[in-house]
């Protein structure tokens, strides 16, 4: 059996298929038959961070879309500090499991951001000072 060889059942994705065996498996009427897979191989069909968990909003009008992929805490970071340049330092620290967000200005990460969850945080917060954590 092959993914590509299936029938779809959402018309969409391989999330939900299914197998029509034709002719290879002829039971008579009164039997029954139980199929079992033995072996598979399922790789991993969906991304931690999605086109609905990537927009950081920042200071009102200025956002940047994480790109969709499958990120570790401090890949997300090192990626995060790459890219935005508000952000003197973003880290990570495992033992809190928070992410850390430095700048040399004051800075607000606004709640309209979609990724806020996957950074361990529920609401907003305009920091007062620099340098402070969100």
């Amino acid at each position: 059996m092959n993914s590509k060889d299936c029938i779809l059942v959402n018309s969409i994705s391989t999330s939900k298929i299914f197998f029509d065996f034709k002719d290879i498996i002829a039971p008579t009427l009164i039997c029954d038959i139980e199929i079992s897979v033995v072996n598979a191989s399922i790789p991993m069909s969906f991304y931690i961070i999605n086109k609905t968990n990537n927009t950081l909003v920042y200071n009102i009008n200025q956002s940047y879309t994480i790109p969709v992929g499958n990120y570790n805490a401090l890949e997300l970071a090192d990626h995060l500090n790459s890219n935005i340049a508000v952000f003197t330092n973003v880290s990570y620290n495992s033992k809190s499991n928070e992410f850390s967000f430095f700048s040399g200005s004051s800075f607000k990460i606004e709640s309209t951001s979609t990724c806020l969850q996957l950074l361990g945080y529920s609401g907003w917060y305009t920091t007062l000072e620099q340098q402070q954590k969100y």
